[in-house]
């Protein structure tokens, strides 16, 4: 670190603490996949991984369910004292994520 540091103007160095600490994260998520059999057991561990490093009140991991069509919740996390009804969800949010095969992050 002493010689990025001498070498890399601050905001630079900066940029690569983040990435360290995205690295940091991805290497966690990657382990978190692997330590179970059971996907219930592998989304567990990542919404938690989601709670550890961001400011979230609630988190939901939905899945398709395929007799459906839709996305339905399979593992859900709280804060102490927030609310606990269910984590609304646009349709149009879900249909990108769908579309897109990818995570959504909704503030």
């Amino acid at each position: 670190d002493a010689l990025v540091a001498q070498v890399l103007p601050e905001p630079s160095r900066a940029k690569l603490g983040e990435a360290r600490t995205l690295l940091r994260l991805f290497h966690r998520a990657t382990d978190a996949l692997l330590e179970s059999d059971e996907l219930d057991a592998s989304l567990a561990r990542l919404l938690d991984l989601v709670f550890e490093h961001l400011p979230a009140e609630r988190c939901t991991a939905l899945l398709l369910d395929t007799d459906s069509g839709r996305l339905a919740p399979r593992v859900e996390r709280y804060l102490p004292g927030a609310a606990t009804t269910g984590l609304p969800v646009s349709r149009h949010i879900a249909e990108e994520a769908l579309r897109t095969r990818q995570a959504v992050l909704v503030g």
